[in-house]
């Protein structure tokens, strides 16, 4: 679970004179986005703090595939995978660029389940009014892929775990969590002082709660900047985490502070940057006992558009 990450992408679109965020690509629209994850968690055993950093680079392609009068369809392609974890006295790297040196301990077979995914897309059917994801495809193929590269365990076992993982991914997505590609903005003023509030669950973290405000700070002619502050929370009721070796429950309360810019022509998001920090408890449910865990970490996304492709 380490190797993988909450994917955190924004979607955001206004045209150029409207007094309310809209939807406004077009067929052919192309952007590379660039995203940062970084995370510290801090584990007490018996007394003793043991501290991991993790850092996750990801590159996406989006393409507007076709627009029409109700909605947009759009291609999601992985293009990049990097993961570095790291602890007092040893270091993880992986990579799925094949001329990026990795020489960890069994990174050859890591780097080849990363280079599998690259390359693979998802088709998002975007509804154009309200800017939510009406239907998704390509997941299968990829949970697919995730479970054949996965070497421990059954076949049941990793194809369990591939869909889970897939599972937080198309949730994080589609219901403007942290990680989510699409945030709650279209049909809101755009006014300086606007501010609106939140509220979704994500079911990884045992149903972390997020209740979030938003609130416009800056109207450019180019540009609108949004500022948001959360405040998170798991369910003591949540459907454990089952991995291979236990049944984990986390036990987390936190807060989250970020911004993130749109471009007011094109609609897209140009950079994002956000912090968190929450504290708690992972219980081992089959082991009967608790860790004291601290998580903190620091998010950054940039966005460029590239030439189109789609005639």
């Amino acid at each position: 679970m380490k190797k993988w990450t909450s994917l955190l992408i924004i979607f955001a679109v206004l045209p150029v004179f409207s007094e309310t965020f809209r939807l406004n690509i077009k067929k052919g629209d192309h952007f590379i986005t660039d995203v940062s994850v970084k995370q510290i968690i801090i584990r007490d055993v018996n007394g003793q703090q043991t501290q991991v950093e993790t850092e996750t680079t990801l590159t996406f392609s989006f393409e507007v595939l076709n627009a029409d009068k109700a909605t947009y369809t759009l291609n999601m392609c992985y293009l990049h995978i990097g993961l570095t974890t790291r602890g007092v006295g040893w270091q993880y790297k992986y990579d799925s660029d094949p001329s990026v040196e990795t020489d960890t301990p069994g990174s050859k077979k890591m780097n080849t389940f990363y280079q599998n995914l690259v390359g693979q897309c998802v088709t998002l059917t975007l509804d154009r009014k309200k800017g939510t994801v009406k239907a998704m495809a390509g997941w299968n193929k990829i949970t697919r892929r995730l479970a054949n590269g996965l070497e421990q365990g059954t076949r049941q076992e990793r194809l369990r775990v591939a869909k889970m993982l897939v599972s937080s991914i198309k949730t994080g997505m589609t219901n403007g969590g942290p990680d989510s590609f699409f945030l709650p903005i279209v049909g809101k003023k755009i006014d300086v002082g606007n501010q609106w509030q939140v509220r979704n669950t994500l079911p990884i973290f045992s149903g972390l709660t997020i209740q979030r405000a938003y609130h416009v700070v800056e109207v450019q002619p180019d540009k609108v900047k949004i500022t948001t502050t959360s405040s998170l929370t798991t369910s003591p009721t949540a459907t454990p985490l089952v991995t291979n070796e236990t049944k984990i429950q986390y036990s987390l309360n936190g807060t989250q502070k970020g911004a993130f810019s749109v471009n007011r022509k094109s609609g897209w998001i140009t950079e994002l940057s956000a912090n968190y920090e929450l504290e708690g408890t992972l219980k081992m449910i089959d082991m009967g006992f608790s860790i004291p865990v601290r998580l903190s970490g620091e998010i950054t996304i940039t966005s460029r558009r590239v030439r189109a492709t789609i005639k």
